[in-house]
């Protein structure tokens, strides 16, 4: 006699015909989260409410969701209908709380106040700044204005340049140097500025923006003198070369890249992504910038390194930093900006959306024109080769995926046309396994301080942020393969043993519906005589974990 017994409930492969597919592998599974062997539900994604406690209800455009948290450990969210990277302050203890994102019109800056003040409809925050102090361009006017008269000292050549310091103290590079001049000790020198201070830099009553003084000394480096108002045209100097300060550090400091096409023809600063050590990264056409560690105002170009092709996105994983590009993808290492090194990782598998970028920890996952592709410090494969065919892959659109890290597995999102729908993917086993879930969300953000996924999910009219795997199960729909017999049979019983009740049981015999129905206990339960099928197939309905499910000609067979 012959019977079907199945006690492990995997994914589908939509790329393996029904009869040739693993037994344990299923041509539907919906909402089926398999994890454990046994057949569960995902439970459905559950609507939360906004830091202010109200119905967390977004634009039906949006792209982008975040949540900031301040030194204090409040949480505020975030929304943006552009594809928006944000990160928070790198900075130890940062006093104002600031926030640093890309994706508009120019690398941006807030401060607490003007995150936590985001309230529907836009939740964006109330004031925005461009990120980064730019270098004055005049260059400073010097004349020695007090003479030592009969003085017998040894005049020494003299330069005097100076910088923009925001009122959070966030400082520029220098201004071009002034004309050298000779001066003898103890002898006052004017310095006149033109220059005004930038639209863009944090500047308020209480916090007043600075222009800072430097001068060449003994040794020829610029060394500071003095902090004057950013209002003042200009100052003195009477400073002896024993009583100046520290050696300027901004010397090759940069804003990073903005709108200014005449500076920046490849566009703004994108990507903006945090690195371990305080290393902030974006990057802008074919360029990779890096911050100063801990500094994520100051971009110096000097640190950037250029790739063949144009780059799609970032992914800081434990061994560095992954460039996605639209050719081969790139590893970059270091401990320092300054000390960074990219290696091309020789396989041509080009990222075609970046919005389907995630970090997973050792490697990055993202679309490319073939499938998932894993990338990290062994190079990059197809995680997918053998699920999905270039043709099935190809139908969901890669360009419009958008993926997400959550407990190890990658849940992504695709829309081509009126059609669209997400997947859980999970590779973590010996074997990937795939599923689906029966809707689809325009935007996500994972949440590691909660350790959750927040998705945006458009329903009934309505646009919300949900919880992932929040709500109450959602019923899933798990069918398996074809099942072929050596020999034709008429199966009489059938077992469904689950952890609750009820389950939908649905039997097909050579392609035919035979017989369905309720299962409401462990029980045997009969199924319909008269024909004969050497091809079966079976599908389980519900919300409840189901264990094993066995079928057979009698009920000896169970025993």
């Amino acid at each position: 006699m012959a019977s079907i017994k199945l006690q492990t409930f995997g994914g589908v492969l939509p790329q393996v015909s029904s009869r040739l597919l693993p037994d344990t592998a299923a041509t539907i599974a919906e909402n089926a989260r398999l994890d454990s062997g046994r057949l569960s539900a995902w439970r459905a994604p559950l609507a939360i409410t906004d830091h202010n406690n109200a119905a967390f209800n977004v634009p039906s455009s949006t792209r982008t969701i975040y949540r900031h948290r301040d030194r204090a450990g409040n949480s505020y969210w975030l929304v943006w209908t552009t594809d928006v990277h944000a990160i928070s302050s790198p900075i130890a203890e940062d006093p104002y709380d600031r926030l640093y994102w890309t994706g508009q019109q120019f690398p941006r800056m807030a401060i607490g106040t003007e995150v936590t003040g985001s309230v529907a409809p836009t939740y964006e925050p109330s004031v925005t700044r461009k990120l980064g102090v730019p270098q004055p361009t005049d260059t400073p006017t010097v004349v020695v204005s007090t003479a030592l008269p009969n003085s017998t000292a040894i005049a020494l050549s003299r330069a005097y340049a100076y910088t923009w310091v925001s009122g959070l103290g966030e400082e520029a590079g220098p201004s071009p140097a002034s004309a050298i001049i000779e001066v003898k000790s103890g002898e006052t020198v004017t310095i006149t500025f033109t220059g005004t201070v930038p639209a863009h830099i944090y500047n308020t009553v209480s916090r007043p923006a600075l222009r800072r003084i430097y001068r060449t000394g003994a040794n020829g480096d610029f060394q500071y003198v003095k902090d004057i108002p950013y209002t003042a045209s200009s100052t003195t100097d009477s400073f002896l070369d024993e009583n100046l300060g520290e050696i300027i550090p901004t010397t090759e400091w940069d804003a990073p890249p903005d709108e200014n096409a005449g500076d920046h023809p490849d566009g703004p600063l994108l990507g903006l992504t945090a690195m371990p050590n305080g290393i902030t990264a974006g990057f802008t056409g074919r360029s990779v910038f890096f911050s100063e560690a801990f500094i994520p105002h100051a971009f110096p170009r000097s640190y950037s390194l250029t790739t063949k092709s144009k780059i799609v996105g970032l992914a800081s994983i434990s061994i560095g930093l992954l460039v996605m590009t639209q050719g081969k993808p790139v590893l970059i290492t270091g401990s320092s900006p300054a000390s960074m090194a990219a290696v091309e990782i020789d396989n041509n598998q080009a990222c075609v959306s970046g919005r389907s970028i995630a970090d997973m920890g050792e490697v990055a996952l993202y679309a490319s024109p073939d499938g998932i592709v894993a990338g990290g410090e062994s190079g990059v494969s197809l995680v997918t080769d053998g699920i999905f065919s270039r043709d099935q892959w190809q139908a969901l659109n890669p360009p419009s995926i958008h993926g997400y890290h959550y407990e190890g597995r990658y849940i992504f999102f695709w829309q081509n046309g009126g059609n669209s729908g997400g997947y859980v993917f999970d590779g973590r086993g010996n074997t990937p396994m795939i599923s689906t879930l029966n809707y689809y969300a325009k935007a996500g953000f994972n949440d590691p301080v909660d350790d959750a996924l927040y998705l945006v999910v458009t329903e009934g009219g309505s646009t919300t942020v949900r919880k992932f795997d929040a709500g109450a199960a959602s019923p899933y729909t798990w069918q398996s393969k074809e099942v072929r017999l050596e020999k034709p049979i008429n199966p009489s019983c059938a077992i469904v043993d689950a952890e609750a009740y009820p389950v939908a049981f649905t039997l097909y015999a050579d392609g035919v519906q035979k017989h369905t129905q309720s299962v409401t206990s462990g029980s045997l339960f009969r199924l319909p005589a008269g024909y004969m099928a050497k091809e079966f197939q079976f599908k389980l309905t519900g919300s409840v974990d189901v264990n094993q499910v066995l079928i057979a000609e009698s009920p000896e067979e169970f025993q």
